[in-house]
């Protein structure tokens, strides 16, 4: 009887000692996704926000490209406005 009781206190102890682990490895992995969830989201945003800068140099050159294209007569308006400022 004793050793029965002994046994059946070891293997309680070894449940708690596992669940005890495996709550670890829970917090563990918790922590992991939070911070590759934040890094994933920093990637995304820079990415984003690339996209946007891209988008908008594009649109300045091609307003440029227009603007040359017409010659130095649709420039001088600009080259004034320009130098006003300065």
């Amino acid at each position: 009887m004793k050793d029965e009781l002994r046994r059946i206190e070891r293997e309680k102890q070894e449940a708690i000692a596992k669940k005890a682990e495996q709550e670890k490895i829970k917090e563990n992995a918790a922590a992991y996704l939070s911070q590759r969830e934040g890094l994933m989201s920093s990637i995304c945003n820079s990415i984003s926000h690339n996209i946007v800068q891209a988008d908008k140099f594009e649109k300045y050159f091609q307003d440029y490209k227009a603007i040359i294209e017409q010659g130095p007569d649709a420039i001088l308006p600009y080259l004034k406005q320009t130098v006003q400022h300065f």
